[in-house]
């Protein structure tokens, strides 16, 4: 539920190129999904994490698409599963 804020903070912290925030943001993410069983979306989590602390800006972008659309699947199963 608290997934998409996540990825907007890190939208703008990408812009703003604040790796620790970036890292930070992605590591709740990352463990969030470990903890549903959502592997992939625990290593797309985990490898965006590890580019900022790497303070690589190349391929975040990547990520965050793949992070946004697993949220996005998440939520349409929520709504056909009412």
């Amino acid at each position: 539920e608290d997934t998409q804020p996540r990825l907007d903070i890190i939208k703008m912290a990408i812009a703003a190129q604040d790796f620790e925030q970036i890292a930070r943001e992605a590591h709740q993410i990352k463990g969030a999904s470990a903890n549903m069983g959502i592997t992939t979306m625990h290593l797309a989590a985990e490898n965006l994490e590890q580019l900022a602390r790497n303070q690589e800006r190349r391929g975040t972008n990547q990520f965050i698409l793949e992070l946004e659309d697993f949220v996005k699947r998440i939520q349409e199963f929520l709504v056909i599963s009412h």
